[in-house]
């Protein structure tokens, strides 16, 4: 995990440099992004390829999920203090125990979550989660996620770049998947992925391009 999480912040350094002397991003904007590159970082681990950051991040993920939750129905803060705890204490542990167990049940470790289109996935849910920014600073934002989540792979990946799943390099494991790959032995879960690329990239088109009919159902 440390040479993840060094390796990271190497990254958002750099990035921030980019987006202040090219980009001209507010400072704010600068270090939500350095944030969200060392977040992405440690992001492939989820998939308990590693059990210290998959723990860590379950936790971080089920402690934003209640903000997210707000964020979509505001009303709920006028509720009794009860209540609101309730809501946190079910988002916790829907995020902490069941989402982290489907994901380990659906990815092996290694597996299409050590990927290219998760990196993907990774930048849209980025974009979307940020709607509040403008387009510039939102795509900086999620350009960064990708890039974060993408250096993962490539340190572990070394030499083990291949895009049809069959294990080649030194850092790979012996039977085991390369990480820098475009689709996984299983099949299950790298349909699972690319329908969450194409689903989360229908939703950044019609974000993006409101007035653009992507198709008749799924036109404003």
């Amino acid at each position: 995990m440390n040479r993840f999480f060094s390796s990271s912040l190497v990254v958002s350094f750099l990035y921030a440099l980019l987006g202040f002397f090219f980009l001209n991003v507010s400072s704010e904007y600068l270090l939500l992004a350095s944030a969200v590159v060392v977040v992405s970082g440690l992001l492939p681990d989820i998939d308990g390829s590693d059990e210290i950051p998959s723990r860590e991040l379950a936790g971080l993920l089920a402690a934003v999920s209640p903000l997210l939750f707000f964020e979509l129905y505001p009303g709920l803060f006028a509720q009794r203090i009860s209540r609101v705890a309730l809501i946190v204490i079910c988002c916790y542990l829907l995020t902490r125990i069941v989402i982290m167990k489907i994901m380990r049940l659906v990815f092996s470790p290694r597996g299409m979550i050590h990927s290219i289109p998760a990196a993907v996935v990774t930048g849209q849910a980025v974009f979307l989660m940020f709607y509040d920014l403008n387009l510039v600073d939102r795509s900086y934002v999620a350009i960064g996620a990708f890039l974060g989540f993408l250096f993962h792979l490539i340190i572990e990946a070394y030499s083990g770049v291949d895009f049809v799943a069959t294990a080649v390099g030194e850092s790979v494991p012996k039977g085991g998947e390369p990480v820098l790959k475009m689709f996984g032995r299983s099949w299950g879960a790298t349909a699972v992925m690319y329908c969450s690329m194409f689903f989360l990239g229908v939703l950044i088109v019609r974000e993006v391009f409101p007035n653009l009919g992507v198709s008749a159902e799924l036109t404003y």
